[in-house]
């Protein structure tokens, strides 16, 4: 593991029953006792698992991971959602689920009341209230039927982008809160402590919208794929050349991540900043400092990550462009060719 390097960059233009065997199933994923993340063990020596579509997953693609309030994780993939007891999937497609529109899911969110709220490639976007299939109710009045991005307020309210915009769910209903640019095509979305709602664009870079005004934020004629907001409001923006940080300091380049395109991030419970990027792997970077890395030359089933998630076990999954995996730190560490 080595240290975080940070440079100024240059202006960018079921029942309990059912709950308790997940919770069983994922112990037997290490058969060890959980535990935190530690970030003072390297990544490879967490005990590691990986299922893939001969394991029952719908589709290789992971673009999705979320946990239901009775314990059950759900996947969403480019064939659909699944629900993953530990096990076995469970899949939820248009034969099953027709109001789903389209299989190919995009952006999936899990809100603060239960519900999940999915995003599709022409399908448009849908609820599951209360994580429950058979209540999937789809939405009406969205720009676009391709739905990239999803992003719940502090009042409850989600936030959701399209290929031709924003649009806000609220009191039961859709608004468009805006008048957006030609071709404004969002990518991600994240709402900060101030209610500054982030816009990660496909090519016209990053916005703040807040009290009804659109103002552009930098990285002109870029993309900006994963956002994340932090507690001190603290802005991490996954860029198509890297992870950058916007704060009381200005704007950073984090180093550590090489020129890639930032998928998806994840602050764990014990601090550590999780990272996926399109080319280069998995990488954690600690709170002290330190960082590591796990590609596929370490056993990733992919160097595209698409998806993060802590569950409630701490246990890391992570989905790739080849199946989905699991990291567990056990009460033994083991010591390979790597350590």
């Amino acid at each position: 593991m080595s240290s975080i390097r940070a440079r100024a960059a240059r202006s960018p233009n079921a029942p309990a029953t059912r709950a308790g065997g997940l919770l069983a199933s994922l112990v037997l994923l290490a058969a060890l006792p959980l535990a935190a993340l530690e970030p003072d063990r390297a990544i490879s020596q967490y005990a590691h698992r990986e299922w893939r579509i001969e394991n029952g997953l719908p589709h290789s693609v992971v673009r999705g991971i979320e946990q239901a309030d009775d314990g059950y994780l759900w996947i969403a993939t480019y064939e659909g959602l699944a629900r993953f007891n530990g096990d076995t999937f469970t899949p939820f497609t248009k034969r099953n689920l027709p109001a789903l529109g389209r299989d190919t899911v995009l952006s999936f969110l899990k809100a603060r009341d239960g519900t999940f709220w999915i995003g599709t490639n022409g399908g448009g976007g849908g609820r599951l209230v209360g994580g429950t299939a058979d209540q999937y109710l789809a939405l009406e009045g969205l720009p676009s039927q391709i739905v990239a991005a999803l992003a719940e307020g502090r009042d409850g309210s989600i936030w959701i982008g399209t290929s031709d915009g924003l649009a806000l769910w609220r009191n039961g209903r859709i608004e468009i809160p805006l008048d957006t640019p030609d071709f404004f095509s969002i990518l991600s979305l994240t709402v900060a402590p101030d209610d500054t709602v982030w816009i990660g664009t496909r090519s016209k870079g990053l916005f703040s919208f807040r009290n009804g005004k659109l103002i552009p934020a930098g990285f002109e004629g870029r993309s900006v794929h994963a956002l994340r907001s932090e507690p001190d409001g603290t802005l991490l923006v996954g860029a198509g050349d890297g992870l950058f940080t916007i704060g009381k300091e200005g704007r950073l380049r984090i180093d550590t991540i090489p020129v890639d395109q930032v998928t998806s991030m994840l602050r764990d419970r014990d601090g550590n900043l999780w990272v996926g990027t399109y080319a280069n792997g998995l990488w954690r970077l600690s709170e002290d400092g330190s960082y590591d890395h796990f590609g596929a030359h370490d056993g990733l089933l992919n160097n595209s990550v698409r998806s993060l998630f802590e569950d409630a076990e701490r246990t890391l999954w992570v989905g790739t462009n080849s199946g989905l995996e699991s990291f567990t730190a056990g009460k033994f560490i083991p010591i390979g060719p790597r350590e």
